[in-house]
């Protein structure tokens, strides 16, 4: 009798232990599963969110140089209307000392510069196949010590939160030689740009 419950408690014991183990390995494996989900969970709207911020950033992109492809249209047909004016009105002696055409800076200053703040953004689900909320945020600043435009696209899905920084240079007017009258002949370089990316979260 006192050999059969040795035997049972050393059963009850061994149970428990065993019980215990394959519990402890349970919990660690839903816990490592509930991990890794998260985890890919967190890089895919991290992904999402850099996309958002990538579109931002594009559209921005594309509406400065459209303004600017526009200022510097309008600058190069007013410059030609210019020098149509002054070659008509003056002769080439007087010419050289009173031309004064319109200058690219000017242009960029008025119908350009002071409407940077204009595309400034905030794009709230703008993809149909996002099923979180999402959104993109623009901010265009001018920096008058480099001379460039500054752009911030912020890109947010759900709890992710991604940035892209772009900075695009200002046109650049140069002369290259003289025309059959002997004016300078303009050109314009259209400006560069940079993009680096940003994290937040």
């Amino acid at each position: 009798m006192r050999k059969y419950l040795k035997d049972e408690g050393s059963i009850v014991i061994s149970s428990f232990i065993i019980s215990s183990v394959l519990i402890v390995l349970i919990l660690s494996t839903v816990t490592l599963f509930i991990n890794d989900f998260y985890i890919v969970k967190s890089n895919e709207n991290s992904i999402k969110a850099y996309y958002l911020a990538e579109s931002g950033a594009n559209k921005a992109l594309s509406e400065i140089y459209k303004e600017m492809n526009q200022v510097i249209f309008k600058y190069l047909k007013e410059l030609k209307e210019y020098k149509i004016a002054y070659v008509q009105n003056i002769n080439k002696e007087e010419a050289m000392k009173k031309y004064m055409p319109p200058t690219l800076e000017m242009y960029l200053q008025r119908e350009f510069l002071l409407k940077v703040d204009t595309f400034d953004e905030v794009v709230n689900q703008p993809f149909m196949n996002y099923s979180y909320k999402h959104s993109y945020n623009i901010k265009v600043n001018y920096d008058a010590l480099y001379e460039s435009i500054d752009i911030l696209s912020i890109g947010i899905y759900n709890d992710a939160k991604k940035s892209i920084y772009a900075k695009v240079n200002l046109p650049v007017m140069y002369q290259e030689g003289v025309d059959g009258y002997n004016l300078p002949k303009i050109k314009v370089i259209l400006p560069n740009f940079e993009i680096r990316p940003q994290t937040f979260r």
